[in-house]
């Protein structure tokens, strides 16, 4: 299939996608997953603020994960956290 100079697939790309602004939304977090992760962030903050931690934050299977002091924690919704 060729694809013209505007279009991925058959669907026609806005030319100035580059100029959209870029949407950072948070995952969503369970109260005792916010709880273990302002503990793991007093932990070891690693030069950063806890919104840019927060930030870091990424949606997992059944939890939610994060890079923490060189390794992935996943935090459950009950607030486990496990490496």
């Amino acid at each position: 299939m060729r694809l013209g100079p505007n279009k991925t697939n058959n669907l026609t790309m806005h030319k100035d996608v580059r100029n959209f602004p870029k949407v950072n939304k948070m995952v969503k977090l369970t109260r005792a997953q916010r709880v273990s992760l302002h503990r793991k962030w007093e932990q070891g903050s690693q030069n950063m603020t806890y919104k840019e931690f927060r930030k870091t934050v990424q949606p997992g299977w059944d939890c939610v994960m994060v890079e923490w002091c060189g390794m992935w924690l996943g935090i459950e919704t009950d607030g486990y956290t496990h490496s």
